[in-house]
């Protein structure tokens, strides 16, 4: 086989396994990560996850979550007893599907004041 030929077939090989390689990531059932923060110590907060396929919320260290289906996705109630980021996992029928979109509707601080807006207060979805 001459390098020509070689050539050839390296780059119809490697043209052949980009597809295989997407950045789409794992498909099926799984968790992904939510993380709530503003500028000084979150101790609750109230977000609206909107997509299909969420199929629970779950929350570790001794921290609280309640939640409830809504037309669009979830509402989920989020409570962290040290204060600080409140980290939350979401479990989806496929991963492959585009996130959840997480919109704070209220939340309060480490000391209990609740905030008069949840302006600024980000919340993030991950894989």
């Amino acid at each position: 086989m001459n390098s020509r030929v070689l050539w050839r077939v390296i780059a119809l090989t490697g043209l052949l396994l980009v597809p295989a390689c997407g950045e789409d990531g794992p498909s099926g059932p799984g968790t992904l990560d939510v993380a709530v923060s503003w500028d000084v110590p979150l101790g609750a907060a109230t977000v609206q996850l909107a997509g299909t396929g969420i199929e629970g919320v779950s929350i570790g260290g001794g921290d609280w979550i309640a939640s409830t289906p809504t037309p669009s996705g979830i509402r989920v109630v989020a409570v962290s007893r040290t204060g600080g980021e409140i980290r939350f996992q979401v479990s989806v029928s496929d991963l492959a599907a585009p996130l959840p979109v997480a919109t704070v509707l209220g939340a309060s601080t480490a000391d209990d004041r609740t905030l008069p807006s949840a302006n600024g207060i980000n919340a993030v979805v991950s894989r």
